[in-house]
């Protein structure tokens, strides 16, 4: 954990909240951090992107609130670049246009006790989701993924309103505020 505590030391902190994923029962500390640094890559569970598509963004709920950075977690071996693109396409049904554009790192600290779940295999208490914002293309259609339900396209002001996430209004802000 040397590297992670090293990585954040040089980071100033843009939101904090506490979240609460009730489909596994996990509860986690969640500081988001607005840079354009490499995380520690051995702690980087999941890629994540502000989905752009012109002056629109794409929202989807899960489990009862919406959320705008939809993403997933990294296969065994997978580089974040591959990650992110087949996990945009798997809950989103668009493409990414051009290079997507680092954004921010998600520190979680899980206050749940650790999972024994042999398919876990994620470091524990401390994880990473990095932050992308991508242009992508296409339209949005139905995800198979359990936990995105109506995957849609919507004006930034309506995101705004409709994402009550602290973190993932920050994320939303910063990544028009950079176009």
């Amino acid at each position: 954990m040397a590297d992670l505590a090293a990585f954040l030391s040089e980071l100033t902190a843009s939101a904090s909240e506490q979240w609460h994923w009730p489909g596994i029962d996990q509860h986690f500390d969640v500081v988001g951090y607005l840079t354009d640094r490499e995380p520690p890559l051995e702690l980087v569970v999941s890629v994540r992107a502000v989905a752009l598509r012109g002056d629109q963004v794409f929202v989807f709920e899960s489990e009862g609130e919406t959320h705008a950075v939809p993403g997933g977690r990294r296969e065994p071996g997978e580089s974040p670049d591959a990650a992110l693109i087949r996990e945009l396409l798997e809950e989103t049904g668009c493409t990414i246009v051009g290079t997507p554009r680092r954004l921010a790192v998600l520190h979680l600290r899980s206050l749940s006790a650790r999972r024994h779940d042999p398919k876990y295999t994620y470091p524990y208490p401390d994880t990473i989701q990095w932050i992308f914002i991508a242009d992508v293309t296409g339209d949005a259609i139905p995800s198979d993924d359990p936990f995105v339900d109506n995957g849609r396209f919507v004006s930034v002001e309506s995101a705004r309103r409709s994402v009550h996430s602290v973190t993932e209004r920050m994320l939303l802000d910063a990544a028009v505020a950079s176009r």
